[in-house]
């Protein structure tokens, strides 16, 4: 066995931070939805404010605001 360090769990991300991610990309919220493989309903909510973003899409959007071009690249 490997002694790993875990990651720490991932603070909420506001609607107005999903949305600078998805600027920074500079794509539209349909293509934004597309990269992350949800639906653009549910992308859209997380920019208003009607949904928050859990589990894996979490951790997804905290890898992309740290390294946002990494996305283009899976």
């Amino acid at each position: 066995m490997t002694d790993l360090e875990l990651p720490a769990a991932v603070e909420q991300i506001k609607p107005a931070e999903v949305a600078a991610i998805r600027n920074r990309l500079k794509v539209s919220q349909t293509v934004f939805a597309r990269i992350l493989n949800v639906p653009t309903v549910t992308e859209v909510s997380w920019e208003k404010g009607r949904r928050q973003p859990s589990g894996a899409a979490l951790r997804l959007l905290q890898i992309a605001r740290k390294h946002p071009r990494i996305l283009f690249e899976v």
